[in-house]
């Protein structure tokens, strides 16, 4: 008698295989487009981050170069208004600020289009992906977990 797989047990397993990594990869994309759609979100949050922190040194330094409106130019805002951050800027903005804080903006950010309402709640356009300004962490900086945390402690040696 000889001992082997029969062809039938042997594309048994190959399709259970097959299965598994069918689910698998569609486990791994979903992980990776939300990971996609977290940075963006992130990304916007560091942007507004730099404009309110712009804004509040101009008006330390007496200087009211950024005054409530409307802001459709990234390429103003960077140039114009110094307004740096580390990573990439988003490729098209318009942001509304009122007594010197970001009341609506919309971005476009790796194709993602985001819409915050506020500089603490932004979320993808279409989807159900939110983010609270007090999740995205910050490192470098003494005693500041978060990007809320950052602003709310510039704003107190303002006053």
């Amino acid at each position: 008698m000889k001992k082997g797989f029969t062809l039938i047990e042997l594309l048994a397993v190959i399709v259970i295989l097959a299965i598994i990594s069918v689910i698998a990869y569609a486990s791994i994309s979903n992980v990776v487009e939300r990971s996609r759609r977290n940075s963006a979100i992130n990304s916007a949050y560091g942007y507004m981050d730099a404009l309110e922190k712009q804004i509040l040194i101009n008006q330390m330094n007496d200087n009211e170069d950024i005054v409530d409106g409307k802001y459709e130019s990234v390429e103003t805002l960077k140039n114009t208004y110094k307004v740096t951050v580390k990573g990439s800027y988003p490729q098209t903005v318009s942001i509304d600020i009122l007594k010197g804080k970001i009341s609506h903006a919309d971005f476009v950010i790796d194709s993602y289009e985001i819409e915050c309402t506020s500089s603490t709640q932004c979320s993808i356009k279409g989807t159900s992906t939110k983010i609270d300004a007090s999740e995205v962490q910050v490192t470098g900086i003494d005693g500041v977990n978060n990007v809320a945390d950052a602003l709310d402690d510039l704003r107190e040696k303002l006053n």
